[in-house]
Parts: structure tokens; C-alpha cells; sequence
């Protein structure tokens, strides 16, 4: 069954919509695929309001009205049971646009508090080739998390370079639903060089539920699909690394006693040539409140400041979104994460406050 839309019909669409819709390819298909039906459907069986699938495996609604009209999605049926060889054409008076005829921006459009990073992808210049791009992952910050930058990254957005190296990086080069993400994944993004890791975590065996991360961020919403890609929303922004562990830890002015001691007791260049690392790293702070004598005996041997250090430390990617999964569901509960001081683990416990605690 063809519910074939008129001429009229196509122009009767707003230009941007029928622009898109016939110059995209994959949007063109699902919007031809939204018409069709795998089954014989004369009018004369529509007696109420039904449903039909296409072969899009979308849902078409179909009714009958008082005075004798048929509507199948809101389009009249104009001209009824052209019988064909193979089946049977209805002439409909408007075309019926799926949500898979859309495409990204368009269905990111109509998410709630995504309207900050469309202005963002505007300003960067990216709008026009993600909708000419076909077949590919968009993991979209909500405003929210737009808002949650740090001042100086937010600052740093005004740079169209910046920003665009920062929007890239959201961007997978092939399209993946959730089904498809899974844990320890690594996904090229269109920023060169720069691959993100996707992170699952359970909180089996109390129950079902699991949580999914890609570089940390939490995908909040997943599988919006638009004809040329899918779209997961997420709850923080995707910032491209600075460098490794100690790259990181070196460009920041609170951890400078940190990169003294881990020089001292020369574990700083293990932790660029390996991984992946989970680094609990103290502040400044945090040492001057230690007791004195007790780290001036660390110093003193470096062996001891060695293992002191890598208590900090815990083989793989643990984030923060993973803990609560586990130690907020039994409050006797307080899952322990071997570090790299052999023997050795750290207890973490999430608080009603969603603090974090570690040992």
C-alpha cells in the first residue's frame, strides 16, 4: 500500500524542511519508507480509527470521520483504491514527515535544554556539516552542563578554534546506539588523535540498573534518532585531555607538593607510560594538613613514599557516576577498589549529600 502525496503536497511544506528532506539521502529514503505499507489496505476496511505499521516500523494512524473522510497521520486521503498490479496507491493531500526523515539539529531542537549547545555548533561553524554528514554519534552536553564549565573552560569557548575542537570531540564517526556502547569502548571522535572511552557500570546484584559514561559524562538520554545520525545526551561536557595522568596533575597549581613527591620517589614517568589510572590526588592542602613528621619519614625513603603514593592510585577508570550505583544502594555496603600498593585497597562511600569519600 503507497499513500502517494500530490505535488501540492511537497509545496505545501516549509522550504527548509522540503530542502532537507529531498536533498538528504537518508532523509529522503525514510520519508518515502513512511508512505509505504507491507500489506493491502483498501479503504473501504478503515471503518474507525486504527493503526498500521509501515516499513519504517513506525506506527501510522489512520480514521474515519463523521462526514466520510479518511486521514491516515492528519493527511487527507484524496483519491481512494488506484489499484495497481502489485497493490494499491491512496492520494494523499500532504506528505507525512517521520521523526527518521529529520535530521540531528532538528530533533535536538526539539529535546528540552539543548538550545545552548545548537548556538554553540552555529557559532563554530559545524551546523551546515553535521547535516551533511551521514552515519554518525553525537554526544550533545545539556545546557546545564554547558553551565556547570568552570569559568575558565566556559571563558575559553569565545575562541571559534577552541570551540571547535571542543564540539568535535562530541562526535563519533559512526552512528552507534546505546545497545552498541559498551564498557572500556574506544570511539574515534572528529576531533584527530583524540578517542573517547566509554565506561558501564552496575550495580547488580541489588539490582538491574547500570549506568553508561562516555569520557565520564553521563549519557542522561540515549538513541534520538534523526535520519542522518544518534544522538545520546549528556551531563557534562567533553573537554579533549590535556595530556596524560601527570600532564594534568603538573598544569594545575593545587598539586604541586604531589608532583614534587611523586618525582621524589620516581613514579612519576610509570604513571605516563602505563594505564589506565584512577588517581586520588591530594592537594596542596591536604599535605600541609598531614602529619609533619610523618611525611618528612616518607621523604626520607622512597620506597615507603612510593607505596604511601600508589594507596592513591587504582588500576583502570573509576568515575565518579560508577560510585553511586554501588555504595548509595545498601548503607552497609562500601565497595573497595584495589590501588597499585600491592596488597592494598581504598573503601569508597558515596553520602546522602553525594559527597564522595575514599577511605
Amino acid at each position: 500500500t503507497v499513500f502517494a502525496p500530490t505535488n501540492s503536497a511537497f509545496q505545501k511544506l516549509q522550504p527548509d524542511v522540503r530542502d532537507w528532506i529531498l536533498q538528504a539521502n537518508a532523509c529522503l529514503t525514510n520519508t518515502i519508507k513512511a508512505h509505504i505499507l507491507n500489506n493491502v489496505i483498501c479503504s473501504s476496511v478503515i471503518t474507525t480509527r486504527g493503526r498500521t505499521l509501515n516499513i519504517l516500523d513506525d506506527f501510522l494512524h489512520l480514521n474515519l470521520t463523521v462526514d466520510g473522510k479518511v486521514f491516515v497521520e492528519g493527511a487527507q486521503i484524496v483519491q481512494r483504491d488506484i489499484m495497481a498490479s502489485n497493490g494499491v496507491v491512496h492520494i494523499i493531500d500532504d506528505v507525512i514527515v517521520p521523526q527518521k526523515a529529520m535530521g540531528m539539529l532538528e530533533i535536538a531542537a526539539r529535546e528540552a535544554g539543548t538550545a545552548r549547545v545548537l548556538e554553540l555548533l552555529e557559532q563554530a561553524g559545524l551546523s551546515k556539516a553535521l547535516r551533511e554528514m551521514e552515519n554518525y554519534t553525537l554526544f550533545l552536553p545539556t545546557d546545564e552542563a554547558i553551565e556547570a564549565l568552570p569559568e575558565e573552560a566556559k571563558a575559553s569557548l569565545s575562541d571559534k578554534q577552541v570551540l571547535e575542537k571542543v564540539l568535535k570531540y562530541h562526535v563519533v564517526p559512526n552512528e552507534l546506539g546505546s545497545s552498541d556502547l559498551f564498557n572500556d569502548q574506544q570511539l574515534d571522535t572528529l576531533e584527530s588523535g583524540n578517542k573517547i572511552t566509554v565506561k558501564e557500570y552496575s550495580s547488580f546484584p541489588f539490582s538491574m540498573a547500570t549506568v553508561k559514561t562516555v569520557q565520564c559524562a553521563p549519557i542522561v538520554k540515549t538513541d534520538l534518532q534523526s535520519c542522518n545520525a544518534k544522538t545520546h545526551l549528556v551531563s557534562k561536557v567533553l573537554l579533549p585531555p590535556a595530556g596524560d595522568v601527570i600532564d594534568v596533575l603538573s598544569q594545575d597549581s593545587r598539586f604541586s607538593t604531589l608532583m614534587a613527591v611523586l618525582k621524589e620517589a620516581e613514579i612519576a614517568e610509570k604513571l605516563q607510560l602505563t594505564g589506565p589510572f584512577t588517581f586520588f590526588a591530594p592537594t596542596n592542602k591536604a599535605f600541609e594538613d598531614l602529619d609533619a613528621e610523618l611525611l618528612a619519614d616518607l621523604r626520607k625513603d622512597k620506597h615507603k613514599l612510593a607505596g604511601f603514593l600508589a594507596h592513591h592510585i587504582t588500576h583502570d577508570v573509576l568515575c565518579c557516576a560508577g560510585m553511586s550505583l554501588s555504595s548509595g544502594l545498601q548503607w552497609w555496603y562500601k565497595p573497595k577498589e584495589m590501588t597499585l600498593d600491592p596488597g592494598s585497597h581504598v573503601v569508597l562511600q558515596r553520602n546522602h549529600d553525594n559527597s564522595i569519600l575514599v577511605d
